[in-house]
């Protein structure tokens, strides 16, 4: 086995098949897996997993319960993995035709690597209005480091493990911390274009605006945890910038695309304040 694919998941029945489908489809010349790490799920997650697995025989169901979160989920399905080479992606996505055989080549030239995001696929038109195309031409970039999401990331599993796997007290956010742990490490991140991964959005205003809420907050925890690193500190004028900022687009809110982007905005920020309260750090 040279290449295992994971799959962490809870309450996924809507979404794992389309998943599970695309990686059927999925050609390699090296033998690889696909570990699905069920975080608990109280549908029927398990059965859908079950059933594929008649149709892909390399297919493993594993129980990640224990504690709430995908960090969580992808350690325990890292330590069943059976290569020495990882490769994760979610439950609600689609990796594109030809991503097993990219990301597995890439890890075989690469410690580290992410995958090409593409928005299209799986979205309605009015939810691509007010979200950033991440991850479509090249990695994320940051002020600190650039990073990526981890949907899509692969890994030499010795490094995977010498890093401590991804933080479990990090609800959201912990694919950032990974891949800044991983380059602080002196491990480079190397985009990998040939490898796509179609990527899902929440689908309401409300779902989005708190998701953006929980990114903001836990962002102030990554803040605080690398600032001695060297994240750029932030400072009392672009916090008021930024507020001040937001407040006038309210007043250019015209469609429910523009709504829609400024609550995720507006969430983003709220969850800075929560953060910066919660962690005791300036951080709006």
């Amino acid at each position: 086995m040279q290449l295992s694919v994971i799959i962490p998941c809870w309450n996924a029945e809507a979404t794992i098949a389309q998943q599970l489908e695309a990686l059927r489809q999925q050609h390699w010349s090296e033998p690889w897996e696909i570990i699905v790490a069920d975080n608990g799920s109280t549908d029927a997650t398990q059965a859908v997993v079950q059933r594929y697995q008649d149709l892909l025989p390399h297919l493993r169901l594993v129980s990640a319960v224990g504690k709430q979160s995908a960090a969580f989920a992808r350690n325990v399905g890292a330590r069943a993995a059976a290569a020495p080479l990882l490769a994760f992606c979610d439950a609600d996505d689609e990796v594109g035709e030809g991503w097993v055989a990219a990301i597995g080549t890439a890890l075989k030239q690469h410690n580290f690597v992410a995958s090409r995001f593409e928005h299209r696929k799986l979205n309605a038109p009015h939810l691509l209005q007010f979200r950033r195309p991440n991850q479509a031409k090249g990695l994320m970039q940051h002020p600190f480091l650039p990073h990526a999401g981890a949907c899509g990331l692969g890994i030499q599993r010795a490094l995977h493990e010498q890093i401590g796997g991804f933080d479990e007290a990090i609800r959201f956010l912990e694919d950032n911390d990974y891949c800044w742990r991983l380059q602080l490490a002196g491990v480079s991140l190397q985009f990998v274009a040939e490898a796509v991964v179609h990527i899902r959005y929440r689908e309401t205003l409300f779902a989005s605006f708190f998701q953006a809420q929980q990114w903001g907050e836990c962002s102030v925890l990554l803040y605080r945890r690398f600032l001695p690193q060297g994240y750029p500190p932030f400072t009392w004028k672009d916090g008021w910038q930024e507020w001040f900022a937001l407040a006038k687009r309210l007043l250019k809110v015209r469609s429910k695309g523009t709504l829609a982007k400024w609550l995720r905005d507006l969430g983003w920020r709220i969850g800075r304040v929560k953060g910066a309260f919660k962690y005791r750090i300036f951080a709006l």
